[in-house]
């Protein structure tokens, strides 16, 4: 029997999500000798438990950005604790510079950095995803209230999109969709999406489902 998702104990949920990233996780390749570290950039939401994968692997040779102008996050601090306030991740959480390194930026050149193709791939929430491969993170009016942030510039500027998110609203409607009707962040830019139910990959007229989350063993399986 299927399970829904907000109905479930705020530790399930965050096991669900914790699964999305670990997931998304396989995403990110070892970076390649003489190459240097890779760039990854993580959204808000869902996607900043990945930070938690990359630290419980130990990966050393991942440079994890933020569209809050900084370049080496690590692992999250006590929000009540002391911290530098140009540390945080983009919900504002506090986090441990990277032991490799760190730098903060000016939020120009923190988009220049964006919009240069540097980013290996971009792990973000959204509102809906369709079979083409638009995506919309963000809305106006009615009952959602969001704005796009930096994911206009992401899904431009990395060279790998992929989504991370619940895939039914709270209404129990899918997020996967023919066509989106919120505004788009992006056209044709989502390479992969991974819910709490599966991994798609949207395929022009539909998504084509590469493996399904089982609840029982906490993983995806093809």
């Amino acid at each position: 029997m299927e399970i829904n998702y907000y109905s479930m104990t705020k530790e399930e949920r965050d096991r669900v999500r914790q699964a999305i990233c670990d997931r998304a996780y396989q995403e990110i390749p070892p970076a390649k000798d003489g190459q240097g570290e890779l760039v990854v950039n993580v959204g808000w939401g869902i996607p900043l438990s990945i930070i938690k994968t990359l630290e419980r692997e130990g990966r050393n040779d991942v440079l994890l950005q933020g569209e809050s102008c900084c370049i080496g996050m690590g692992r999250h601090l006590e929000p009540e604790g002391d911290y530098d306030m140009h540390h945080v991740d983009p919900a504002g959480i506090p986090f441990q510079p990277m032991e490799n390194g760190a730098c903060t930026l000016t939020l120009a050149d923190a988009f220049a950095f964006i919009n240069s193709k540097r980013i290996y791939a971009t792990f973000l929430g959204a509102f809906q995803v369709a079979a083409n491969g638009d995506m919309a993170n963000w809305d106006s009016g009615g009952e959602v209230l969001a704005g796009p942030g930096g994911a206009m510039a992401l899904v431009r500027g990395a060279r790998h999109v992929v989504v991370c998110m619940v895939e039914n609203d709270k209404n129990g409607d899918s997020k996967l969709v023919n066509r989106c009707n919120l505004p788009l962040t992006g056209e044709g830019c989502v390479d992969l999406v991974i819910t709490d139910k599966g991994v798609y990959k949207p395929d022009g007229k539909h998504f084509k489902v590469l493996e399904k989350y089982d609840p029982e063993q906490g993983k995806y399986v093809g």
